[in-house]
């Protein structure tokens, strides 16, 4: 593979001077000592492509992609000296393939689980002063997207730094609030049937123990109607024996007398 400087990266977002072009900063980069800036929000320098950076790339790649875009260059020291890559263009080539993956596996991916979309990202490989290579990766975010690591960490740039947000800080782009109101509401109208439901099942229970209770009321009212009656009558029974053993007494005391 032979590496060469396709160009297509966006110079404006990477170079600024006063008293030089973009355009003329990055078709003589092969003559620069010292890149004309400084690690900052937009730009991240890394000296090698060892596996210790590795871990770094995917969270520093979603910090510029929630900021507003950046560059990764590998080859260049953090006091900004151009010192190229130590190593074989096969080792090199294999860390594209790694970079690669990270976009081909979603390890970096947009709140909506969506792929990064290919036009976002942007590789060069760049020989510099020494002939060694320096591997810049250039991403941009697309508008109205948020991103996120494949375990829904949230990255952000801080000056030329990155920090995340998680759990109850996690940051909701507003088609998630979208989302979020109407499962709020699909939940709420679930919730408020169930309530409802029982509710009148309720009511009817309480409707049913009214009923049941008034039946056996009019019934034991029934019954003591029943149990006066009859004990009015056997009262006058009574009262008419008496009465009648009475009268035969008193005859029976007039007829001894005469």
């Amino acid at each position: 593979m032979t590496f060469e400087d396709s160009g297509s990266i966006d110079t404006e977002s990477i170079y600024t001077s006063s008293s030089v072009s973009s355009e003329e900063l990055w078709s003589n980069f092969s003559s620069l000592t010292v890149f004309p800036r400084m690690e900052g929000a937009t730009l991240e320098f890394k000296q090698s492509i060892s596996l210790m950076h590795y871990k770094k790339i995917p969270e520093t790649l979603c910090g510029f992609l929630n900021t507003d875009g950046g560059t990764m260059m590998f080859g260049i020291r953090d006091d900004s000296a151009i010192v190229g890559l130590h190593s074989s263009q096969k080792e090199i080539d294999n860390f594209l393939l790694q970079i690669d993956r990270i976009f081909h596996e979603a390890e970096i991916r947009t709140t909506d689980l969506e792929r990064v979309h290919p036009s976002c990202v942007k590789t060069n490989v760049l020989q510099c002063h020494n002939g060694r290579y320096v591997v810049a990766i250039h991403v941009s975010p697309f508008p109205g997207k948020q991103y996120q690591l494949k375990d829904g960490t949230v990255w952000f740039r801080l000056n030329a730094s990155n920090y995340k947000i998680t759990g109850s800080d996690h940051l909701y782009t507003e088609s998630d609030m979208r989302i979020q109101i109407a499962r709020t509401r699909k939940n709420m109208s679930r919730e408020f049937s169930l309530v409802v439901r029982d509710l009148r099942s309720s009511i009817r229970s309480s409707e049913t123990t009214i009923r049941s209770l008034q039946t056996s009321l009019n019934k034991k009212m029934t019954d003591a109607e029943e149990s006066l009656k009859l004990l009015h009558e056997k009262i006058l029974n009574e009262k008419a024996a008496a009465e009648k053993l009475l009268r035969s007494q008193m005859f029976s005391l007039f007829c001894g007398i005469f």
